[in-house]
């Protein structure tokens, strides 16, 4: 009998992003531009797909931590993907 992996179980790019959100967090200044744009992006994702809740969600910290993931993931796919 194969055990499948854990649908929930994170992929080689989801850990890349993490790493990179995560030095970008520990030193703020400088990557003062890339966290400014990407937290423009969270912005305008939430207020595009939120709906009546997009208020709600650009406040909720979880949920912008979230979608700043999937967000950078995203870019490190496509940059992969162009190389």
């Amino acid at each position: 009998v194969s055990q499948a992996a854990p649908e929930d179980e994170p992929d080689e790019l989801d850990r890349l992003a993490e790493l990179a959100l995560r030095e970008m967090d520990a030193e703020p200044s400088r990557w003062s531009d890339e966290l400014a744009g990407l937290s423009g992006d969270v912005d305008r994702y939430i207020r595009a797909t939120g709906g009546a809740a997009a208020g709600a969600l650009l406040t909720c910290e979880p949920y912008r931590h979230a979608v700043r993931h999937d967000l950078y993931r995203a870019r490190l796919a496509e940059e992969t993907e162009l190389r």
